[in-house]
This record gives C-alpha cells, sequence and structure tokens, in this order.
C-alpha cells in the first residue's frame, strides 16, 4: 500500500507527491496523497491522452470496488498539473483511442464546439498522432475541465455534472464487466446511450445521434457493446450511480444544453440500450 510506502520512506506533510503516469497512477497516488497525514502536496504529470484531458484535472481521486467504479475517494486538488504531449506518441493504440471517447465528450458540450469542428478538420492527424493536434486538443479540453472545476471544485452546485456525460453507463459496463472495457470505448458507448436517450425523449433530432456514431466511427471508438450484456445488472448497477438519488440520472443533451435528468421513461431507456446493443 502507498500509505505504508510513505511512511517508511519518512514522507512528511510538506513534502510533495509527484503523480506520473495514466490515470490510475494519478488516482492511486492522489488519494494517497490525500488521506497520508491528512493532505500531502501533490503534482499530477500525466503522460495517457484520458489523464492529459480529463482525470488529472480537477482534484478527483478515487479508487474502484468491484460494487463499483470510483467509490472510494476524495477531493485533492494538485499543486499543478505538467502535461507533455509527447508522451502521448508512446501509447499503445487502444490506450490512445481510450483517450479520445473523452475529447469526443467535450466537443458535445456546448463549451466545446471547436473541438468537435477540430476533430471533423483533423481526423486523419489526431488518428496519426500528430503533435501540434494533439497538443491543441488537450488544451481546449483542459481549459474546459479548469473552468468547470474552478466553478464547482467539490461537486456542491451541480455544475460538474456535465463532465459526466456519457459516463452513466460507462461506469456500469466498466463495473459490469470487470473492467475489461477501457474507460474511453466505454464513454463512447455510453454517449451513443445518452444521445439516443436525448433521442427517444425528444430532446433532440435524431441526425445528433447519426454524427456522433459518425465521429466515433472515425476516431476507431465503439458505438455498440460487443454480446448481450445483463440490462438488469447495468440498471441496478447505474442506481449506485454517484448522481443518482436511489432511481437512476443521466447527463443528457438539449437545445439549451446539457442537464441532469432523473428516471426517465422506460420506453425511453429501451430504446437506447436497443441503440447500444444491450
Amino acid at each position: 500500500m502507498l500509505g505504508r510506502a510513505f511512511a517508511d520512506g519518512g514522507l512528511l506533510r510538506d513534502d510533495l507527491v509527484v503523480a506520473f503516469g495514466g490515470g490510475v497512477v494519478g488516482d492511486t497516488a492522489g488519494l494517497a496523497a490525500a488521506l497520508f497525514h491528512r493532505g500531502v502536496a501533490l503534482l499530477q504529470i500525466p503522460t495517457t491522452l484520458v489523464a492529459q484531458v480529463d482525470a488529472a484535472i480537477g482534484g478527483k481521486t478515487a479508487v474502484n470496488l468491484p460494487e463499483g467504479k470510483n467509490l472510494i475517494g476524495a477531493f485533492h486538488q494538485p499543486i499543478a498539473v505538467m502535461a507533455d504531449t509527447s508522451t502521448l506518441s508512446t501509447l499503445p493504440d487502444r490506450e490512445f483511442r481510450s483517450g479520445l471517447g473523452e475529447v469526443v465528450k467535450y466537443g458535445l458540450m456546448p463549451e466545446g464546439r471547436n473541438i468537435l469542428d477540430l476533430i471533423s478538420a483533423r481526423i486523419e492527424a489526431i488518428r496519426a498522432r500528430d503533435e501540434v493536434t494533439l497538443t491543441e486538443i488537450v488544451v481546449a479540453c483542459a481549459t474546459i475541465k479548469a473552468q468547470v472545476v474552478a466553478a464547482d471544485p467539490e461537486e456542491r452546485l451541480g455544475l460538474r455534472s456535465n463532465l459526466n456525460f456519457g459516463h452513466t453507463l460507462a461506469h456500469a459496463l466498466e463495473t459490469g464487466g470487470g473492467y475489461s472495457f477501457a474507460h474511453g470505448e466505454a464513454v463512447g458507448v455510453g454517449l451513443v446511450f445518452a444521445m439516443a436517450l436525448a433521442v427517444a425523449m425528444h430532446r433532440v433530432d435524431i441526425t445528433e445521434l447519426e454524427n456522433l456514431r459518425s465521429i466515433l466511427d472515425g476516431l476507431g471508438l465503439p458505438s455498440q457493446v460487443e454480446g448481450k450484456p445483463d440490462r438488469d445488472n447495468l440498471l441496478a448497477i447505474m442506481r449506485r450511480d454517484k448522481k443518482s438519488r436511489g432511481g437512476l440520472a443521466f447527463v443528457l443533451p438539449s437545445a439549451n444544453g446539457l442537464e441532469l435528468v432523473e428516471d426517465p421513461p422506460p420506453k425511453a431507456l429501451a430504446a437506447a440500450f436497443l441503440a447500444v446493443g444491450a
């Protein structure tokens, strides 16, 4: 355990914990830093796309349980986040694509339309990992995340819930699949689910769903799950989601932006499940 390693190494309260790596490293080291001596300073140096655009920013630190994702955690803001996009050239293909799932999420937020335009205009450069393009993407996504977090640092105002767009089903897929899903792959499917749910509830036009599928396909990300996961199991996991108050809660798009919607109609849920092959 990191806490024991900190103690054995003589880590003091005014020392610094450096989290150098991807989201798992950042979450694990960040949670340990939050708990040790009731808080040791933390520096995040993310090396994966998921971490650079999302996981390392905002002060959320957490670990998973068999019962659910991110159930044990704490808020612990880093003193700084240092992202070097040259590290992205070292990632395995699946890990790199996983990060693109989070990028698409930002592109679908009202603040991120420029990101969606960038994806559409330079999709081949993105897949080729062009560093200039990736730097633009990381800066754009990180800026949105930082602005949202600054307005609601500990999720007390509900503003940060928009950052969970697509994540309700995504986390259920990760948990239900024994964490065999890459996070960004699950987010891609979760975005399709949320968009299909919004279509079924007449919140957005079906062309929005069709455009999303096209973007995910162009980036090499799935828009459906393989096999037939147990719907009842997924629903049970989603009811334990941190946004939930005992029912089901989803961040859904509309003409006015994103908002948290609770307990959507069963027929709309069924249509959303069908849209992702579940």
